[in-house]
């Protein structure tokens, strides 16, 4: 796993903020094992924090989610929803659909 966090704000990224970002980005959201690129750019806007996450997962998808917060800890938390709310929808979607099948078939005897 690649992982790159840009700052365009030059300001130093500690240790205890770059745990964070991967922690909320990466195993709470379920994609440990998934994650082939992982590209972070944060950047400050007035008095907001906005963070910009770019997510390619191994299996070809990947997830685009953008955050603001007052500070970074709250930009950092919402980004980590975002991106666990689409890896949600991505995986519903292409879950298997028990039993369509076998419905079909079984029209397909009866006539």
């Amino acid at each position: 796993m690649q992982i790159r966090i840009s700052n365009l704000d030059d300001a130093k990224l500690s240790p205890a903020v770059r745990e964070r970002l991967i922690q909320k980005l990466v195993q709470h959201s379920g994609l440990d094992q998934q994650v082939h690129d992982l590209h972070i750019v944060m950047n400050k806007s007035g008095r907001k924090e906005c963070i910009e996450a770019h997510i390619h997962l191994s299996d070809q998808g990947d997830f685009f989610a953008k955050a603001e917060g007052d500070n970074l800890y709250v930009a950092i938390d919402e980004l980590g929803d975002k991106v666990r709310k689409q890896v949600e929808r991505y995986r519903a979607r292409f879950q298997p659909r028990r039993g369509a099948g076998m419905k079909r078939a079984a029209e397909a005897t009866v006539s």
